[in-house]
């Protein structure tokens, strides 16, 4: 079963009759006990419930086709817009999708301790980072190119500079990216955090770019496609730390306790953007060759389709991604994990109830927002 590293609650799986049986005991009650003064997270099982959920269904077309026009009317800053225009591949992908991202990174998913100064500037930054990271996950997912993609990402590796020219990588993709990156490193350099944040933040996108390998790998061998592994590292390929977590560089006061309390955070808020960007893209997925969302995983641990399976979903067996998709509908996968996202939801507000050093109250509301934003713009990025 999937597992959540954050809670420390127990949860067992009844293998005959399917039902879950969860020990509901409050985990604060017992922690000033001496058998429980080391607090060790578990990897905690979660069962796919059979429960309906109605969070698939809430966006209307109407709010869709509004929120939709609001991102079509985004105007990017000026050197935004002439580095999408002028910039080859960015110029190859519908402005729609930059305008996206450029969009989700304003008010909604800006801390609300950035000053009031310095967050224009702070949205341009998460931009950038959110472009940087979508241009290798492409090199991973899409493309499968291991020797661009390691170049690339060697930017955030400790002694290394990509040569963005090497032969036997792909020079016009990096070319593109190299402008990107410059634009960020410039931005982040001047930020009043830099030095303190730079090593712990270097080391979040390595992270990041270490788990959209695991998608690449995994892909191709199906031993990876085991459900710990696939929300273990599918969600650090979202890149949370290295965007929305970008905003720290922006805050003065910002001190060891604060940095200590946020990140914990923003990984449980990971995990809700990673299920929401898995249950807008998995269909489209099933027909492009990537198959690593966890509702594969999961119909292929509980044998509803199989490795030989995987192996057509390929982009080039139309007829059994069609089957594949219809076999996971029939299960309402897509509507157990909406249910697990709405129950992961519900514990995001716990956890920002109890952070008392930060104003983190936004958060919440806006991980639905962006929630309803993936439902809104299904299809169109």
């Amino acid at each position: 079963m999937p597992f959540d590293s954050s809670d420390t609650s127990t949860q067992s799986n009844d293998r005959l009759s399917g039902r879950a049986v969860t020990d509901k005991r409050d985990p604060t009650d017992d922690q000033h006990q001496p058998s429980h003064s080391i607090r060790v997270p578990e990897f905690r099982t979660i069962h796919f419930p059979e429960h309906e959920s109605t969070l698939l269904d809430s966006v209307s077309p109407e709010e869709a086709s509004k929120h939709r026009h609001e991102v079509e009317s985004v105007e990017l800053p000026e050197s935004l817009a002439t580095l999408v225009t002028d910039t080859e591949l960015l110029n190859e992908r519908p402005l729609f999708t930059w305008k996206w991202i450029y969009r989700i990174f304003g008010d909604e998913l800006t801390l609300a301790a950035v000053p009031d100064s310095t967050r224009a500037e702070a949205q341009e930054t998460k931009f950038l980072a959110g472009v940087y990271i979508t241009l290798l996950d492409d090199l991973a997912e899409r493309r499968n190119d291991a020797e661009t993609f390691w170049e690339l990402a060697s930017v955030a590796y400790p002694g290394r500079t990509p040569n963005w020219e090497r032969t036997g990588i792909d020079t016009a993709y990096a070319d593109s990216a190299r402008q990107v990156w410059s634009a960020l490193e410039s931005r982040l350099e001047a930020t009043p955090n830099f030095d303190r944040l730079r090593e712990p933040y270097f080391f979040d996108l390595r992270s990041c770019f270490q788990a959209m390998d695991f998608t690449r790998v995994a892909n191709g061998s199906y031993g990876l496609m085991n459900l710990r592994e696939i929300w273990q590292y599918e969600t650090r390929a979202i890149g949370i730390l290295g965007t929305v977590g970008a905003d720290l560089f922006y805050i003065p006061s910002l001190d060891s306790s604060t940095y200590r309390t946020v990140r914990p955070i923003l990984l449980a808020a990971q995990y809700l953007w990673r299920l929401g960007n898995w249950l807008i893209t998995w269909r489209r997925e099933a027909h492009e060759g990537d198959h690593t969302a966890v509702l594969f995983a999961e119909a292929l641990q509980r044998g509803l389709i199989s490795e030989s399976d995987l192996v057509q979903l390929d982009g080039e067996h139309p007829a059994v991604a069609d089957r594949v998709v219809e076999i996971i509908d029939e299960a309402d996968l897509d509507v157990a994990l909406a249910a697990e996202w709405e129950r992961r939801h519900d514990h995001l507000a716990t956890r920002i109830d109890a952070a008392n050093d930060i104003d983190l109250d936004g958060l919440h509301t806006s991980m639905a927002w962006l929630m309803r934003s993936h439902l809104a713009t299904e299809g169109k990025r």
